[in-house]
């Protein structure tokens, strides 16, 4: 961890006891993204933008590359639908920002309405 650290890189930490230990927070302002990392346990924060471009991957990409980065699947993207702040107009705007917090067993993912100050944990827990 202290040669991560060096590097500025921060990793999520297996062996504390709380799944959030480290989360990374996504939050799309076209053309720029906003990336959070909060690590839980060191007590360390950092944020920066970059530039993005929205793409839309097809359920098979996302189904064979979901553990290579921050992707919704298929049946999170469903929950999501059916969520009552949910609207898909607004999916890649600031309204919106989404939470990925990778654990031991797999990835949660929440999302927050900044409007309706409303969160919901869309992680599918089927496959865990």
């Amino acid at each position: 961890m202290m040669k991560l650290q060096e590097k500025r890189v921060i990793q999520p930490y297996y062996g504390a006891s709380s799944s959030r230990a480290c989360t990374y927070t996504l939050q799309v302002t076209p053309p720029i993204c906003i990336i959070g990392i909060e690590h839980t346990v060191v007590e360390e924060t950092a944020s920066f933008e970059d530039k993005v471009t929205v793409l839309q991957a097809e359920a098979s990409e996302v189904a064979r590359n979901h553990k290579q980065g921050f992707m919704i699947k298929e049946e999170e993207y469903q929950s999501l639908q059916k969520w009552q702040f949910w609207n898909e107009a607004d999916e890649f705007t600031p309204r919106y920002i989404y939470t990925f917090s990778p654990n031991t067993v797999e990835l949660g993912i929440t999302v927050t309405d900044t409007r309706a100050k409303a969160q919901i944990d869309i992680s599918d827990c089927s496959d865990w």
